[in-house]
C-alpha cells in the first residue's frame, strides 16, 4: 500500500503546532520548576530517582545516564547540584553509590506533580476519556514513526 504524501502546507501546520504546543507545555512546566530553582533536567531526575524509590528500586548513576540518555560527566553534575540543593543524597554502596531522595526532595516532587497534573488537566480540557486515549495513542505512533528514521 502505497503512503498518502501530505502536502507542504499541511506539514507545516502539523510541525508549527507541534512546536507550540511543545513550547507551551514546557513553558508551564519550567514556570512550576522555577519555583524551586529546578531546570527541566533536575526535575526529571529528580522525579525519576523519587519514584525508583517509591518503587523500591535503588537508583545508581548509571541507571539515570540510561534513561535520560546522557554522558557520565552530565549526570555526575546534575547530581551535585541535586545534591548541593538537598534534594538527593548519595549513600555507598559497595562499588556503586546508590541515590535517594531527601524528605525535601519527596516534598518538591508532590509539588511539582500537583502543578503537572494540573497543567494536564488543562490541557485535556474538553476531551472524554476516549478522546484522550486517542490522543495519547496518536502522539505514540508520532514517536514511533520517528524513532524508526533514527
Amino acid at each position: 500500500m502505497k503512503k498518502e504524501t501530505l502536502n507542504f502546507k499541511q506539514d507545516e501546520d502539523i510541525l508549527y503546532k507541534t512546536k507550540i504546543l511543545s513550547k507551551k507545555m514546557r513553558a508551564c512546566f519550567d514556570k512550576k520548576l522555577l519555583e524551586f530553582d529546578l531546570t527541566a533536567q533536575q526535575g526529571r531526575a529528580l522525579c525519576y530517582i523519587c519514584q525508583n524509590k517509591a518503587q523500591s528500586k535503588e537508583t545508581h548513576q548509571n541507571d539515570i545516564e540510561k534513561c535520560f540518555e546522557l554522558s557520565k560527566s552530565t549526570v555526575s553534575g546534575l547530581i551535585d547540584r541535586l545534591e548541593k540543593k538537598d534534594l538527593i543524597k548519595r549513600i555507598p554502596a559497595g562499588a556503586c553509590t546508590k541515590i535517594v531522595p531527601t524528605a525535601k526532595g519527596h516534598d518538591v516532587i508532590e509539588l511539582i506533580n500537583k502543578g503537572r497534573n494540573e497543567t494536564m488537566t488543562k490541557l485535556l480540557n474538553g476531551f472524554n476519556e476516549d478522546e484522550q486515549s486517542e490522543i495519547f495513542n496518536i502522539i505514540t505512533k508520532l514517536l514511533e514513526n520517528l524513532k524508526e528514521e533514527e
